[in-house]
């Protein structure tokens, strides 16, 4: 009997095995995107709705890049209520356990605790000028970029619980009517970076061991109109500009001075504005997007381990074409660099490409129902 039993139990032992190892395998091929392993959690997607009464809209990110709507939630604030141009108007902390919002018609920013069924209003604090648009996290420190004039970018402390203190640090821009539009953190949190579009500047401000920074140092962009940008893995800095349609790329010294390594790489489009970039781990090629506003195009650049830019298609730039009057906006990427998340304002949805390991995308979904005058997105 005994014999009879050990021999049942192995063989149970060895069906449960077999099943087991099945269903890692089966787990393994549906997180698997083009070559890549996509992360088991599920990650989000943020956009703001800019309308009287301010909302943020909040999406999960399915494992196959899709999204669904958690709810929308009032920033207590007021949105412009109309188009505006910035990078950067909604933000999240690195540990994703709070988001901002600049809510640019009652000149505060909003505060929110993220859990995965909603968010939490933490609460409102003035931006330290008026009209704000553009955010800018690195640990617990939040700079925000205020336009209305005389425009200054203003900091805060990062509370434990999310709220912000402020920090007593505000510097200037270059100028009046320079038209900066949007603030940064490098990658390691030591300069903070300001684009100006009408100013044709890249200003740089050092950041203190406090979290204060020093006085701005503005330094003429390698094209005109610099617009967004972004950082890749080896902090090379990425600037659309949006006046001749083409990106540039910049070493950043660790005493704030920019030297150009691309200088104004033309995409043949109109108005390249809003940069996203992906940060894979390694020392392959990474790849950087950028939306056409006025041409309704998308076009990727791949960047080198140097920061050299090359155009994905360079015979018209074009990586994906979005139908006429689409006027695409923010980007956003995925913590696991599998998709790309583009606000497509006046046709109110919001576009979901897989990202090919050669740097292409397909689209994979579309999300409607955002209001047309939606902006900023952030995704994880």
């Amino acid at each position: 009997m005994k014999g009879s039993f050990d021999r049942a139990l192995q063989s149970a032992l060895a069906v449960s095995g077999m099943v087991a190892i099945f269903l890692l395998l089966t787990a393994a091929a549906q997180s698997r995107q083009v070559g890549r392993i996509v992360p088991a959690s599920v990650g989000a997607v943020f956009s703001e709705t800019n309308q009287t009464n301010n909302q943020i809209l909040y999406y999960t990110r399915q494992l196959n890049g899709t999204l669904t709507l958690v709810g929308k939630y009032s920033t207590q604030g007021q949105g412009y209520a109309s188009e505006h141009a910035s990078q950067g108007s909604v933000a999240i902390s690195q540990d994703r356990k709070f988001l901002y919002a600049a809510n640019y018609g009652s000149s505060d920013v909003t505060a929110f605790s993220v859990s995965r069924t909603g968010l939490t209003f933490v609460g409102r604090y003035s931006s330290g000028g008026t009209n704000p648009f553009s955010i800018a996290i690195y640990g617990n420190l939040l700079y925000v970029l205020n336009f209305g004039d005389p425009q200054n970018v203003y900091g805060f402390l990062r509370n434990a619980d999310g709220s912000l203190t402020p920090l007593n640090s505000s510097q200037p821009v270059s100028g009046l009517k320079v038209q900066a539009l949007q603030v940064g953190f490098t990658n390691n949190g030591k300069a903070l970076v300001v684009t100006e579009e009408i100013g044709e500047s890249v200003d740089t401000y050092l950041v203190n061991s406090n979290g204060t920074i020093n006085p701005g140092q503005f330094q003429p962009s390698a094209g005109r109109g610099p617009f967004g940008f972004a950082f890749d893995q080896r902090n090379h800095l990425l600037v659309s500009e949006a006046l001749t349609s083409s990106m540039s790329s910049y070493h950043l010294a660790p005493t704030g001075i920019i030297t150009p390594i691309t200088g104004e790489l033309d995409d043949f489009g109109r108005a390249a504005c809003w940069v996203a970039v992906t940060n894979y781990p390694g020392a392959g090629p990474q790849y950087a997007y950028v939306t056409n506003t006025k041409s309704d195009t998308l076009s990727g650049y791949s960047v080198s381990s140097d920061g050299t830019l090359a155009l994905l298609n360079p015979s018209d730039g074009i990586t994906y074409a979005f139908p006429t009057g689409a006027f695409p906006l923010d980007e956003g990427i995925d913590q696991s660099n599998s998709y790309l998340y583009v606000l497509a304002q006046r046709a109110g949805s919001i576009y979901v490409f897989n990202i090919n390991a050669d740097g292409s995308v397909a689209v994979n979904s579309i999300t409607k129902g955002l209001p047309t005058g939606s902006f900023g997105i952030v995704a994880y």
